[in-house]
């Protein structure tokens, strides 16, 4: 990335904010990076894993960087706004350009800018959800944001992360319920691989390679949609031979109600994140 990019500070040190910084650290050098979490164990691992700046001091991670994410559970948020408000206002009365990237599912940009207050209200927010998979590169990051200037310092911060995975621009209307489609999906599926690895072990098969085989058949399946562009009916159609096997376990699925609670379970996820539901 050129010498004159922007800074990045990253507030948080959990599955998001590793994957936001290994990402950047592709891409950036790590003089432009800055970690903050209030457990200095935390954050000394990332300065070994990726020599960037380091502290347990938040408001210093938002001094340094023009582009700050804020990466930490839904409950924490509003007390870490309140803590580099001061910060961001200080910078703003300097003619400094901040741009504020929160990773919080269920929390608006209108809320945000509630807790930031009047003085921040024109501030730039590009409101981020990632997967917990874009640590390996493939992840989908669901984003919206503020107005127009905000979208500007979104094609910019896509660059930057596009180490992540992809990065879709949308209506805010949207992101909570991509965000648990894509962000649900990995525990869901982890639950179905290791329930037909379960089924093979009991066969007889050795468990490494019964999670192996099984994980290999769903990244094959995912695969064919996601490259080849095929119906996932398409694909368990071509897969189900007239009187063969299996059918047989499709019919099996079926009449567990397989189909039904995979439904079930993305919908109820969705409704708690949209918080209509407890």
């Amino acid at each position: 990335m050129e010498e004159n990019m922007s800074k990045l500070a990253i507030i948080g040190t959990g599955n998001m904010g590793y994957a936001m910084a290994l990402a950047a650290e592709k891409k950036m050098s790590p003089d432009d990076i800055c970690v903050a979490d209030p457990l200095k164990e935390k954050v000394m691992g990332y300065a070994t894993e990726f020599g960037c700046r380091c502290t347990t001091d938040n408001t210093e991670a938002a001094a340094f960087g023009k582009y700050v994410i804020v990466a930490v559970k839904v409950f924490i948020l509003p007390g870490v706004l309140e803590q580099i408000r001061p910060v961001l206002e200080e910078a703003l009365e300097r003619g400094e350009e901040k741009v504020l990237i929160p990773i919080a599912a269920g929390v608006s940009i209108e809320k945000i800018k509630e807790i930031l207050g009047e003085k921040l209200k024109n501030i730039p927010i590009v409101r981020v959800l990632p997967t917990v998979y874009a640590y390996l590169g493939c992840g989908l990051m669901s984003c919206s944001v503020a107005d127009e200037d905000s979208r500007a310092e979104f094609e910019v911060l896509k660059d930057m992360l596009s180490e992540a995975g992809t990065f879709e621009l949308m209506p805010e209307n949207m992101i909570d319920l991509a965000s648990t489609a894509s962000g649900c999906t990995p525990a869901f599926t982890a639950m179905f691989i290791e329930a037909m690895a379960d089924g093979m072990v009991m066969m007889g098969m050795p468990r490494t390679q019964a999670v192996d085989y099984v994980a290999r058949g769903v990244y094959g399946g995912a695969a064919l949609v996601l490259e080849k562009s095929r119906h996932p009916g398409e694909i368990k159609d071509a897969v189900c031979s007239p009187g063969g096997s299996t059918i047989v376990g499709v019919n099996t699925l079926e009449i567990n109600g397989f189909r039904g609670a995979a439904m079930e379970a993305i919908h109820q996820a969705a409704l708690k994140v949209l918080g209509k539901r407890d």
